[in-house]
């Protein structure tokens, strides 16, 4: 093995920023409390079931650091927050058409979840709007790529830079449902995003609902999974930062028991 360079593709999770506040969803942004060593100095002696003075007895000298506790911190946040997978169950009870039960995030292969990364550049898609099968195939035609079974796909918008800002909860852009057929139809179990979520924005979605009143276009890159087993890799991160092809992706959920969708950190393993 050559000189391998190891990118996270996460966005850290963080408290809100004041910009943030009244534009994120709120059960979408993570609420953090921290608590310091010394708020847990007194924890020693609890665990072990004696007073603070002689817990404090033994922590002299070179144990002096025994005084200090451990730092921790309490969260509050969904499974869809920060970077995350969703699981098929996210989408609907069953998929294939109704055939299989969709699987829970503790459920989903391993497998499916390393492989071979494969960055498509959608940065020409706006926020609100969503890019079609002309785009992707334009994208891959671009850097002599054609898409194989197991890749794991990331489609790069560049969303992730509005991070931390009101801007990066005001609209975003997303696919259409055909992009999720034809990636699927390639044996692509994992799409991944720099996009808020993969389908455009909320106020885009709804919009175009009470013009036409046609409901289909409502998550329909999400509602996919009715029809098709497969999972998203939402809020990525530092995509601008890797190659079109030739490197491999590890991004394995958390096993949360029967759970619709969970945190990952996704990291790209590039060879020179």
């Amino acid at each position: 093995m050559g000189n391998v360079t190891y990118v996270d593709l996460a966005l850290p999770l963080q408290n809100g920023s004041e910009e943030e506040k009244g534009f994120a969803t709120s059960n979408l942004q993570p609420v953090i409390s921290y608590e310091t060593h010394e708020d847990h100095a007194g924890d020693g002696a609890a665990i072990l079931g004696i007073s603070e003075e002689e817990f404090s007895a033994m922590a002299v000298g070179d144990n002096s650091h025994w005084k200090l506790g451990a730092a921790w911190e309490t969260l509050e946040l969904v499974g869809h927050a920060g970077t995350h997978v969703d699981a098929p169950w996210h989408f609907f009870p069953t998929t294939a058409d109704g055939t299989e039960k969709a699987f829970s995030v503790d459920e989903l292969p391993l497998d499916w979840f390393f492989g071979d990364g494969v960055v498509i550049d959608l940065t020409h898609i706006g926020d609100g709007e969503r890019a079609d099968v002309a785009d992707v195939e334009a994208a891959l035609e671009k850097i002599g790529y054609e898409i194989k079974p197991d890749d794991i796909v990331c489609l790069r918008f560049d969303k992730d830079k509005d991070h931390g800002t009101a801007k990066y909860w005001r609209g975003w852009p997303g696919i259409s449902a055909k992009v999720v057929e034809y990636f699927t139809d390639c044996g692509v179990h994992v799409i991944g995003t720099d996009s808020l979520g993969q389908d455009a924005s909320f106020s885009t979605q709804y919009a175009e609902y009470q013009k036409t009143g046609v409901i289909d276009r409502m998550w329909e890159a999400h509602r996919m999974g009715v029809h098709r087993n497969f999972c998203n890799l939402e809020k990525m991160a530092n995509l601008d930062q890797l190659p079109p092809f030739g490197f491999k992706i590890a991004c394995q959920p958390m096993p949360i028991k029967g759970g619709s969708g969970a945190w990952c950190r996704p990291v790209a393993i590039v060879e020179s």
